[in-house]
């Protein structure tokens, strides 16, 4: 299994984000959360028909040809709200 490296990224707002690097190659960013869910909240996901792993799945998939970034944003959004800073530009100066 290729090695896992984590740090973080300041985003638009000052806000830190946590990031895991996975495997070698071209880089793929992917604003999915890495960690599996559990409990009520991979029920719920599983309802839906969504896979709790869904972070998980992706970058396993994709480590052994590219390098994998993977970092939970939507969760960052929901915890750390930007109501008035959000905007496309914004978000696309965050990936970078």
């Amino acid at each position: 299994m290729p090695a896992t490296t984590t740090t973080a990224a300041t985003l638009h707002d000052g806000h830190t984000i946590a990031l895991e690097i996975h495997g070698a190659g071209p880089t793929v960013l992917l604003p999915v959360d890495p960690r599996p869910a559990e409990g009520p909240r991979a029920e719920e996901a599983r309802r839906w028909g969504m896979d709790p792993a869904l972070g998980r799945s992706l970058i396993e998939g994709l480590r052994d040809r590219f390098r994998v970034v993977a970092f939970d944003y939507e969760g960052h959004v929901m915890a750390a709200p930007k109501p008035d800073t959000l905007t496309p530009h914004n978000v696309a100066a965050d990936l970078l």
